[in-house]
């Protein structure tokens, strides 16, 4: 018998799920992709920990016509997570990109139910499902195909693991080195908590596959050993899904191309004195929110070229160049007003938190604006 603790443990990763998709439905609107995508990934998740409580409370009738669907359903867990990232760093979606990723779950669900329907009987899907597929022994050749494809979907979930663990890992990276070059303060859209999901996701997903292969509760009797780790990996999606629902759509702006393209000297030469007297003279860095496009609009040119003139011209990224103007707007007003506060100076100065003033004045200055502001009040004694 299941304690009610056991039977929370299986059903809370199906409904905490489910309503976290509806959330992100609802809240998504039609033009956030990547919300929407993630809400259709939480449905898959919920499905899935609703195949497993229909497995570990042994209702293998039931479970066995949802068989197919939830390898299927098992095996885009992980795609699912990936592409969503992909969507979120800025790629477009593509319908025929994703289906490349849906294969494996796509093979594995045919070769599965073209087998378990048409050679075997309700009472041997029974037996496959609760005695056969963990203790093979030499019976019918439908039975041993069936646990061939078996050990073929471990494998092939294992190496999901590792692929897509190490894709997101990539992902992200690249999408940080993207947010530089675009954004002015690119610590609020770089996606850095991924990399805790993607270390935990990884951790209790491979607990998962040990524990289902070696099913230690034939053992112990214990079913908890089996449960309660797929408890764990429902509270890591759930806890993804949270994170997406508060993540804003990053690259939501659109781009200015509708110039002629300007000959490679005016950018190596002109392009790079436009930005500086436009960024003396105006000082569009006091703009907590400045975006790369905003500088392409006011100086009729596209993102590339503006990229490239700061990193060719002054050897950093879009974000380094702002930040050092803001660094440098900063220091004038501490030096002049030290008594104001370092809220109102980070405020002032467009970093917009007292955070970002310290973290970009400690990697420009590589000190801290507090050890600065002693200085000048040391010197005005």
């Amino acid at each position: 018998m299941l304690t009610p603790v056991v039977y929370i443990a299986l059903l809370a990763p199906v409904f905490i799920p489910l309503a976290i998709a509806t959330l992100l439905f609802c809240d998504a609107g039609r033009l956030n992709t990547p919300k929407l995508f993630l809400s259709v990934a939480m449905l898959n998740a919920s499905f899935v920990f609703y195949g497993n409580y229909l497995y570990f409370v042994h209702d293998y009738v039931w479970y066995s016509y949802l068989h197919g669907f939830h390898i299927a359903a098992v095996l885009l867990i992980y795609p699912s997570f990936y592409y969503y990232l992909s969507l979120l760093s800025g790629k477009a979606f593509s319908a025929k990109r994703f289906g490349y990723h849906c294969i494996p779950a796509l093979v594995f669900m045919i070769l599965s139910d073209s087998l378990f329907f048409p050679f075997l009987t309700t009472d041997q899907r029974v037996y496959f499902l609760s005695e056969y597929r963990l203790h093979p022994t030499m019976q019918t050749i439908w039975l041993q195909m069936l646990w061939i494809i078996r050990f073929a979907n471990v494998v092939v979930l294992l190496l999901q693991i590792v692929y897509y663990s190490i894709k997101m890992y990539v992902l992200q990276k690249e999408h940080n080195a993207k947010v530089q070059e675009c954004f002015s303060s690119p610590w609020n859209v770089n996606l850095n908590w991924m990399k805790i999901i993607n270390i935990s996701f990884v951790c209790s997903a491979v607990i998962c596959v040990f524990v289902y292969v070696a099913n230690p509760a034939k053992h112990t009797g214990d079913q908890r050993y089996v449960i309660y780790p797929f408890f764990l990996l429902s509270c890591i999606i759930s806890v993804m899904g949270i994170l997406g629902n508060s993540q804003e759509l990053i690259f939501k702006y659109e781009i200015v191309e509708n110039e002629e393209p300007l000959p490679d000297v005016v950018v190596a030469s002109e392009l790079k004195q436009k930005l500086e007297d436009y960024f003396e003279r105006e000082k569009p860095y006091l703009q907590p929110e400045l975006k790369i496009w905003d500088i392409c609009k006011e100086l009729r040119t596209n993102r590339t070229y503006i990229s490239n003139a700061i990193n060719e011209g002054f050897g950093m990224n879009f974000s380094q160049f702002v930040n050092q103007y803001r660094v440098a707007y900063a220091k004038e007003l501490l030096q002049v007003s030290p008594q104001k506060k370092m809220e109102e100076i980070a405020m002032e100065s467009g970093f917009g938190s007292q955070a970002s003033l310290n973290r970009a004045y400690k990697h420009i200055e590589n000190a801290t604006p507090i050890e600065f502001k002693k200085l000048v009040l040391k010197q005005n004694t």
